[in-house]
């Protein structure tokens, strides 16, 4: 019944909007929440079922670029928020207050990226998982990655006084004999008991590893000579994609840097990693794979004629999306490319995929859905006059965070037939359900159209 729905249109329509056009730069959600960061300094909080917005986090004094949450805790269960962006300060929130539990200062940059991660219990195995840090949950969206990193290049300088530091046909360089085999895939298995980590990369050019239950600044991991643009983490391995076109492997057990990832010549905006490849997507319209116990460049894959600013990363399946408007499906045991799509007129700005299905949002204002095997375009999910910022999915429903007639706006749809369109509810009362900091100022907050 949901995929039919998927197919059909037929769904239910949560819609938000707010009077201010604040960019969306961060979105994550599960079965009980969806959080929303914004680069006014806004962190909101709604409910999955029904749309409600629970609270909104205020404390940050600058836009927030990055945050993530520890998903499938029920909506009573405690759950931890972590976010970070222009006022250099990692803040770890109780999801169910709307507090602020640690302000975590240390950089001297933007925070532009983050992870929660929980190293894996020694010895043990379990399933690998789709791993990406390109934006289809956290950053940019703006447009291309590019076009928002330029807008917000002056951001700092303004906050603090200075700055910091026809598409061809795809074409793989191979760099081995035969592909990659998956007799050493890295399976490890996690505890909901295991404590997290909170690692963050900055525009200062350095990445932190910190304890988010106490605020310990375990690590400084320092290598990167310019800004620390993605990361991505599996088991006790990081790798972190950077603007001086390197990409670094290091450990999370001892801080050390492991492995210089070099051959990239424009700055990496995009990176994937799943235990047995690693993936970098580059301004220089090429991606890399490389093995993550080497350090060799196995395949360069080519074909996008601009940024490579979309990866998903699921078992054998690579899907890129790039500033050219293209995506791409990449089969990693043979480095073919299987399909290629112009999905958008210009750049993909969202990308997101699972077994039967591929989401994709443009900054031509369309949000698209595609047949997964074939590459097909089904239908139009929803079409806005201005960029789309964020899309995430699940089985059963697709959140999309735009810009839409000058504002900022929010659409959830559901596929659950068994769930009961429900019309939008009534913006809370001021400064109901909101969390604060003392003395953090007052934010208006999204109403239902």
């Amino acid at each position: 019944m949901i995929d039919r729905n998927w197919i059909s249109g037929h769904h239910s329509l949560i819609s938000y909007t707010t009077p201010e056009t604040g960019v969306v730069t961060s979105l994550q959600f599960d079965h009980h929440h969806i959080v929303v960061g914004c680069d006014n300094s806004r962190i909101q909080i709604f409910e999955t079922t029904s749309g409600r917005l629970l609270r909104t986090l205020q404390g940050h004094l600058g836009g927030v670029w990055a945050l993530e949450f520890v998903k499938g805790v029920g909506p009573t269960g405690e759950k931890m928020l972590v976010s970070g962006g222009c006022d250099r300060e990692l803040r770890v929130w109780d999801m169910n207050t709307g507090k602020c539990r640690l302000v975590m200062p240390g950089h001297t940059g933007t925070i532009r990226c983050l992870k929660l991660h929980q190293l894996p219990i020694a010895g043990s195995t379990g399933s690998s998982t789709a791993t990406n840090s390109s934006g289809d949950s956290s950053n940019g969206g703006y447009g291309s990655d590019y076009d928002l990193d330029r807008r917000y290049q002056d951001q700092q300088e303004c906050y603090y006084g200075h700055t910091d530091d026809d598409g061809a046909l795809p074409r793989i360089k191979r760099r081995m004999q035969q592909p990659l085999h998956h007799q050493h895939r890295n399976q490890q298995q996690y505890s909901s008991q295991r404590p997290y980590l909170a690692i963050t990369g900055s525009r200062d050019a350095t990445l932190r590893v910190w304890d988010p239950q106490t605020g310990e600044n375990k690590f400084v991991l320092q290598g990167h000579r310019d800004s620390v643009r993605c990361i991505e983490a599996h088991g006790d391995r990081l790798v972190s994609g950077s603007y001086d076109c390197t990409a670094r492997v290091w450990s999370l057990v001892t801080g050390e840097c492991l492995l210089i990832l070099q051959g990239h010549f424009q700055q990496i905006y995009s990176i994937a990693f799943n235990g047995e490849y690693i993936i970098t997507g580059s301004l220089d319209s090429t991606c890399r794979l490389w093995s993550p116990v080497t350090g060799a460049c196995l395949a360069t894959l080519q074909g996008h004629t601009q940024l490579v600013g979309q990866l998903q990363l699921s078992g054998d399946s690579l899907m890129t999306g790039g500033g050219d408007g293209f995506m791409y499906l990449w089969n990693l045991r043979t480095f073919e490319c299987q399909y290629r799509v112009q999905a958008h007129d210009q750049s993909v700005t969202s990308l997101c995929f699972d077994p039967k299905r591929i989401v994709t949002g443009g900054n031509d204002g369309a949000v698209k859905l595609w047949d997964r095997q074939t590459g097909k375009f089904i239908r139009l999910l929803t079409k806005t006059d201005a960029a789309i910022w964020r899309v995430a999915i699940c089985e059963e429903r697709v959140v999309i965070c735009m810009q839409k007639d000058g504002r900022t706006a929010m659409e959830v749809m559901c596929f659950d037939s068994e769930v009961p369109i429900l019309p939008p509810p009534p913006p809370p009362a001021s400064g109901s359900g909101s969390g604060s900091d003392p003395g953090s100022r007052p934010v208006s907050q999204f109403g239902g159209n």
